[in-house]
């Protein structure tokens, strides 16, 4: 309904199309303000604020130069922090670091994964397995990501 048909509700002095059109008018009035109470809400909720596209965009490629500029000047420094750091490991620390086994200290309780999948100890996880409970998420998810990783590794 719209405001022609009230009009035409009036001049045929026909009370109930009269009453459709108003309660029709009014509720579309009362539903567009609930509508900018609810845009104007939201976006005091959220800190919204309206953004110049083309501010954005220069704003933008004032940062890219700088951080350009940055990575020339910085690349030379880190080049050399670097290289000092690896003349000063010695064969023992070298060795070290292999010998560390992180994937074993990774490894918190081992079996855990298969117990959780219903997977006997002596069998291989089914990669479909895995990827579904990747899906599931927790920590059943990060142990299957684990061992989807750890897979990879082994090729």
């Amino acid at each position: 309904m719209s405001s022609y048909d009230l009009v035409v509700g009036i001049l045929e002095q026909d009370a109930l199309a009269i009453e459709e059109s108003f309660n029709s008018i009014m509720m579309e009035k009362v539903f567009e303000r609930l509508e900018e109470m609810r845009m104007k809400t939201s976006k005091k909720m959220f800190n919204y604020e309206e953004v110049d596209l083309d501010e954005a965009k220069k704003k933008l490629k004032k940062m890219c130069e700088e951080i350009i500029e940055l990575s020339e000047q910085d690349i030379e420094e880190a080049r050399r922090k670097f290289k000092k750091m690896c003349e000063e490991l010695t064969e023992e620390e070298i060795d070290d670091l292999y010998e560390k086994k992180w994937i074993a200290g990774a490894i918190k309780h081992p079996g855990a994964l298969h117990r959780q999948l219903h997977v006997p100890a002596d069998k291989k996880i089914p990669v479909s397995k895995l990827e579904a409970a990747a899906e599931k998420g927790g920590t059943l998810a990060k142990r299957a990501n684990l061992a989807m990783t750890l897979r990879k590794l082994r090729k």
